[in-house]
């Protein structure tokens, strides 16, 4: 075992516990198997005084698209993080990227000077010039890696665009590239915000993902605060970092594959599976979806014995050290079927899950390629195979059939459309770039809160509180009917999780801990 790691194995006494489940409990041992099992990886509900400090980097798009109400909403929710969302031991730097790529507030401490600080510089931002999103995004990302980090600290990037990269690095994989050298051995979080229809959703996705971040589709301004405050709400709840699944199998395993959008390592020949999972937040709860099949078996065993291992390995916040918690499944090898098990409505929901989530994902590649019938087909097929299952009326799978439906309208139209025909380059390109369909998408594949409907489903108690907050902090501070750059009224600074206009919204007060200089 690796001496960095401590191991824990009562599940109630840790931060982060896993569990292994299956389809079924016996299997005839005179015939080969292939059946669903499920590793559930959940964080408990972190105490208010377990929060880790922060250095946040926001990276804004200032170009002249988003001038008007999108950019007096991100200002002021700027202003929001800086007076409320932040900490004193916290640092935030702020980097806009128009033509060019300005850090506009080194990394600040947000103390009493540092918020005043900050809220100076947010006031007189202006929009300017066209999109350099790579220039922006690689500053950014250097404001967090020029700074010093103590163990536990969360660093993250905030991108935000409106609009396509049109200079710098503009291609996705060039962009990821030169993010991934940026960052180095660093541990650093990107999550990327799209507001409207004509960003590159892939490319904001592939960032993302590439940083164990979120991709936040925004349909408009209204939804700004709410975006930025979920992606805060996240970061300020943190209970493990950089927690791995590994999955060992014996030899009556004769192979092991996870379903789903999840980055996994195989060793064949160490017979493991290694399931990267990122931070895990307060009350977060990850189901991964395994496919087994077991060999025959020479001589039946009645007896339940272990053919698989789970350990989850993390960085604990609260504990400042390295943990593991461990599990394993059983199954019995019986020489006759032994009845009827009931239905593990638990796996088949989330079976269900994985695929109508691929299913999506899939579909939205089919409309960017103009396959629109090919993405219908696929859809319609896996919208079916939901309904038709035991799990069909499960709120997640209803939800993601009733954002399935809307996308699914979209392909219709554009499909039937003739070419030529008046309006159809504009239907097409809609349904070619379907409003929060790889958002969605991400989010239910890895049960996130990424907008919409999942934001209900996947939101936990700090997320809920500081987007709530963050909404009505904008709201108060929202310019009269036709003007884009009214100056906002003063917000009270939140102390010790309530103040006088949020009160019970305020997300926790975290424990003070030392954070660089």
């Amino acid at each position: 075992m690796d001496d960095s790691f401590t191991m824990v194995s009562a599940p109630s006494d840790v931060n982060v516990s896993v569990k292994l489940s299956a389809e079924k409990k016996a299997l005839p041992a005179a015939a080969e198997h292939t059946f669903h099992a499920m590793a559930t990886v959940t964080a408990a509900k972190a105490e208010e005084d377990e929060r880790p400090p922060m250095q946040i980097t926001a990276v804004l798009d200032q170009s002249t698209s988003m001038i008007g109400e999108k950019f007096h909403s991100v200002k002021e929710t700027m202003i929001f993080f800086a007076e409320k969302g932040l900490r004193e031991e916290d640092t935030f730097s702020i980097v806009t990227y128009g033509e060019d790529s300005e850090v506009v507030l080194a990394p600040t401490r947000m103390d009493h000077d540092g918020v005043k600080k900050a809220t100076n510089v947010i006031r007189k931002l202006q929009t300017k010039g066209r999109t350099n999103l790579s220039g922006g995004l690689l500053e950014g990302i250097s404001q967090i890696t020029g700074q010093a980090a103590v163990p536990g600290m969360v660093r993250a990037v905030l991108l935000c665009t409106d609009g396509q990269a049109n200079l710098g690095i503009q291609d996705t994989e060039g962009i990821v590239k030169a993010a991934v050298g940026a960052v180095g051995g660093n541990s650093v979080k990107i999550h990327t915000f799209g507001f409207g229809t004509e960003v590159n959703e892939n490319m904001l996705l592939k960032i993302a993902e590439s940083f164990d971040g979120s991709y936040f589709f925004v349909n408009g301004a209204e939804d700004i605060p709410a975006a930025f405050g979920a992606a805060l709400g996240s970061l300020s709840s943190v209970v493990a970092q950089n927690a791995k699944l590994t999955l060992s199998y014996d030899s009556d395993v004769a192979a092991l594959k996870v379903l789903g959008a999840y980055t996994k390592t195989v060793d064949a020949s160490a017979k493991t599976v290694t399931v990267s999972l990122g931070d895990l937040y307060s009350q977060d709860k990850k189901d991964i979806v395994l496919e087994m099949t077991l060999v025959k078996k020479a001589w039946p065993d009645a007896e339940s014995k272990p053919v698989m291992s789970a350990v989850v390995s993390f960085f604990d916040v609260a504990e400042n050290g390295f943990l593991k918690s461990a599990a394993s499944l059983g199954i019995a090898r019986p020489e006759k079927a032994t009845g009827d098990e009931p239905a593990n409505l638990d796996i088949e929901e989330n079976l269900q899950r994985v695929r109508l989530a691929d299913a999506m994902s899939k579909s939205a590649d089919y409309r960017s390629a103009g396959r629109f019938g090919a993405g219908r087909e696929l859809l319609e097929g896996a919208m079916t195979d939901v309904r038709r299952s035991a799990s069909g009326k499960a709120p997640v799978l209803l939800a993601m059939l009733k954002g399935c439906e809307a996308a699914l309208a979209q392909l219709v139209a554009a499909e039937s459309e003739p070419t030529g025909a008046p309006g159809y380059q504009s239907l097409a390109a809609a349904a070619a770039a379907p409003p929060a369909m790889r958002a969605l998408s991400s989010g239910f594949a890895k049960q996130k809160a990424t907008g919409g409907a999942t934001d209900g489903l996947y939101s936990n108690a700090a997320m809920i509180a500081t987007r709530q907050a963050s909404c009505a902090a904008v709201a108060v501070a929202a310019p009269p009917a036709g003007v884009g750059h009214a100056v906002p009224p003063p917000i009270t600074r939140m102390v010790h999780g309530r103040d006088e206009h949020m009160g019970h919204l305020a997300p926790p007060a975290p424990k003070r801990q030392a954070a660089s200089p």
